[in-house]
């Protein structure tokens, strides 16, 4: 029965992809992976796809424990990273494509798993912060601990991770409209939450509403008194967008239910007095309160623009911070380790760039330990089995591999449905069966030549 349900699962989804070149679909998948410069085997794209949700299939089921660093697929005594749960970034990204990708149940682990840091991170927002609501930093694990770890202030000081898994609960509805999930099980953790961030928030020089002490994960910028690399300054982009997307989701599903009528009020004076998004020099979005120089502007985190994926915050509509979003987008440079590779493949497709997009695409599908050495990657790629490499083996990457591909074949935010938003030429014909957009909505496509659609 486990078999049977699998292929259901599997069955669901189906993605094909060509450009009118002959297929290498029989040919070792590694000498596929050798190729792919060369052959645009767009073939092995559908694949990767496919990989991606199957990966999730096997390693995220009710009852189980969520997808860490490595899934199960962890071969080490002591894994990289203890194979925890890095939440400021990681552990989200493996399950972006759970909704979309039409595996809403594989998506139950990790909303078991913020349940249980919801119950622990009362107890660290009570003991450690003397505040209301619950709180967690970067990292926790089969525990569920929420208290800082690790030995880097610089990433320990980041306690966002709260607001950032909340995303999922509301995701979660979004794409399944449970009420009966939203107002029963999301809605309190969203609230909790909630009431950690307005105890936090403390009034800036400027009247703006701001968190005290901020990160920007795992980024740091130049101290401008002691030209040194610092990464603790004050309400971060990424703090904010956090917090305003957390005020907007919970007024929204307390106003669904009909509850809470002076909260959802706060909620709004709250949200009304973050900080907003600034642009910078370069025109870039800027990272931090103030605009600071990078350490490294090739860093391979991009925290502060989740407002444009996977949030909304930065659209079309907001034409001057999507200018910005893609000015920093720029400014990071197109390479960057596996994981972070799958991130931009998203972010490019929100900013309706297929082009881009695919060239981020075939940054990723690239030779990592096999191969001849002039082809090998010695940053972001993968693995002859697909395996993404941070390196070492990060399962985020290829999830966020998955996400991404939908991404730039159907996007549903806004309240809006757009079909092909970020096809590139090269992808002539395809065919995609039963990927998920918000609203509960299951669709079939097809194009051909990347101008017509049915």
């Amino acid at each position: 029965l486990g078999d049977v349900y699998k292929r259901q699962l599997f069955k669901r989804f189906s993605i094909i992809l060509s450009n009118g070149n002959q297929s290498s679909e029989k040919d070792p998948t590694d000498k596929r992976i050798l190729r792919f410069k060369d052959k645009n085997d767009l073939g092995l794209i559908s694949l990767l796809t496919q990989y991606g949700r199957y990966l999730m299939i096997c390693g995220s089921r009710k009852g189980g424990q969520p997808l860490n660093l490595q899934g199960i697929w962890n071969k080490d005594i002591i894994p990289a990273w203890n194979g925890g749960y890095t939440t400021n970034i990681n552990a989200e990204m493996n399950y972006w494509p759970a909704e979309v990708a039409n595996l809403s149940e594989c998506h139950y682990p990790f909303i078991e798993f913020i349940k249980e840091c919801y119950i622990t991170g009362k107890e660290c927002a009570t003991k450690m912060y003397n505040k209301r609501g619950w709180v967690g930093h970067h990292n926790s694990s089969i525990w569920r601990e929420t208290y800082p770890n690790d030995g880097d202030p610089g990433v320990f000081s980041w306690n966002m991770m709260a607001p950032w898994l909340c995303t999922h609960l509301w995701e979660h509805f979004n794409f399944t409209q449970d009420t009966t999930f939203a107002i029963k099980e999301a809605y309190p953790i969203m609230k909790s939450a909630a009431q950690f961030c307005i105890d936090w928030l403390i009034e800036d020089k400027n009247g703006y509403l701001v968190t005290p002490i901020s990160v920007s994960p795992e980024n740091k910028f130049i101290d401008p008194k002691t030209l040194k690399p610092v990464g603790i300054s004050m309400g971060s982009t990424m703090d904010m967008t956090l917090i305003r997307e957390l005020f907007s989701q919970t007024y929204k599903l307390a106003k669904i239910a009909q509850i809470d009528k002076e909260f959802r009020d706060t909620l709004i004076n709250y949200k009304n007095r973050l900080l907003p998004f600034k642009i910078g020099a370069y025109g870039r979005l800027q990272e931090w309160n103030i605009d600071f120089e990078d350490y490294d502007k090739h860093h391979r985190h991009i925290s502060h623009l989740i407002g444009l994926f996977p949030l909304n915050q930065i659209t079309p509509k907001t034409p001057e911070l999507f200018s910005a979003a893609k000015q920093s987008l720029e400014i990071r440079g197109d390479k960057a380790t596996g994981w972070s590779i799958g991130w931009k493949i998203n972010l490019w497709a929100r900013l309706l760039d297929g082009e881009r997009a695919y060239q981020i695409i075939k940054n990723f599908i690239r030779p990592v330990g096999f191969g001849p050495s002039e082809l090998q990657s010695t940053e972001g790629g993968i693995y002859s089995n697909l395996f993404d490499a941070h390196p070492p083996f990060q399962i985020d990457g290829n999830l966020g591999f998955t996400a991404g591909i939908c991404e730039m074949i159907v996007q549903s935010q806004n309240d809006e449905l757009l079909l092909l938003p970020a096809i590139p030429i090269e992808w002539e014909k395809g065919e995609v069966k039963g990927i998920v957009a918000r609203g509960g909505y299951i669709i079939n496509l097809s194009w051909n030549k990347a101008v017509s659609y049915t």
